[in-house]
């Protein structure tokens, strides 16, 4: 499940396995061969990353903000 798209802002965050990943993450300094995934374990942490995002300037739909906030609900 995604969160957000490239085709809905400026970043493209989905549930995995193994967390919630921020793909190519632009806050994040790039490798030897581009931008890195950046891996959240909480919704907590995903929503506080998003808005890191949001503060640098990014798009990001508030939809994304909208279900991070209820998975965080009991």
């Amino acid at each position: 499940m995604s969160y957000c798209r490239w085709s809905e802002g400026d970043v493209y965050m989905y549930e995995a396995e193994r967390g919630i990943v921020c793909m190519c993450c632009s806050l994040e300094p790039s490798d030897n061969f581009g931008r890195v995934d950046v891996t959240l374990d909480t919704p907590q942490e995903a929503l506080e990353h998003l808005e890191q995002h949001r503060d640098a300037g990014h798009v990001v739909p508030d939809c994304a903000f909208d279900q991070l906030r209820a998975e965080m609900m009991p």
